[in-house]
């Protein structure tokens, strides 16, 4: 029992703090609710598909890409240079 508590309690120190990684079907979910299926003709599976890819599920992350300049934000890594203004939706 005491065991438990011991890696109960290492494991929640390690998980860092303001983690929000989704979860596949959670994703799915929200995109569905969304009518993201079949939206622009593409399927449900190919949004989830794209989700994990750009962000591995993570809506807030940031990647910067130094070649030009742009930094993507989110679930679909949106550009800020075509699209946003440091992640402000225009």
């Amino acid at each position: 029992m005491q065991l438990y508590l011991v890696l109960l309690l290492i494991s929640y120190l390690l998980t860092p703090i303001g983690a929000s990684i989704l979860g596949r079907c959670t994703v799915a979910k929200m995109l569905y609710d969304g009518g993201l299926n079949y939206f622009e003709g593409y399927s449900l599976e190919n949004w989830v598909c794209l989700a994990y890819f750009e962000s591995k599920f993570n809506p807030s992350a940031v990647y910067e890409d130094p070649q030009d300049g742009s930094t993507g934000f989110g679930l679909f890594q949106i550009r800020d240079n075509e699209w946003c203004g440091h992640g402000k939706n225009l």
